[in-house]
């Protein structure tokens, strides 16, 4: 599992081996926290990145070779 935080934004951003990207509050101090899922990839996630001062996240795919650009609103 890949992840980044972005602390003046309060949000973690993870990416998993099932092609899933996941959006949780930063500080996650429980195991099973609430996430928003984001499904796009059709193989495990690379890298994510949030972009744009916490306003974007890019995340990149494995065998899929792609790159999504993620808008995250308030």
């Amino acid at each position: 599992m890949i992840n980044k935080v972005a602390k003046d934004r309060g949000l973690v951003v993870t990416g998993d081996d099932f092609g899933k990207v996941k959006l949780f509050n930063y500080p996650c101090v429980v195991k099973s926290s609430p996430s928003l899922v984001g499904s796009g990839h059709s193989s495990h996630v690379l890298g994510v990145k949030f972009m744009n001062r916490g306003k974007e996240v890019a995340s990149v795919g494995g065998n899929d070779f792609s790159v999504i650009l993620w808008k995250l609103y308030r």
